[in-house]
């Protein structure tokens, strides 16, 4: 009975663990596609702010 009782409570335990490691998954997830938006939008601003100052400078010399 004792053993069975361990059992189950191990179970539980291992599960809880499987539970948080499918949770942390996701949040690292969430948190790089975040960062991957955030990158790309940096780089499109600065994109932009290049082809401003290449525009820029082509006016300037001409």
């Amino acid at each position: 009975m004792l053993k069975a009782a361990w059992l189950h409570q191990s179970a539980i335990i291992l599960n809880h663990f499987e539970g948080l490691n499918q949770m942390l998954a996701a949040l690292k997830r969430s948190h790089l596609e975040q960062l991957n938006n955030e990158i790309f939008a940096l780089l499109s601003t600065l994109f932009s702010f290049l082809k401003i100052a290449h525009f820029i400078k082509r006016i300037d010399t001409n």
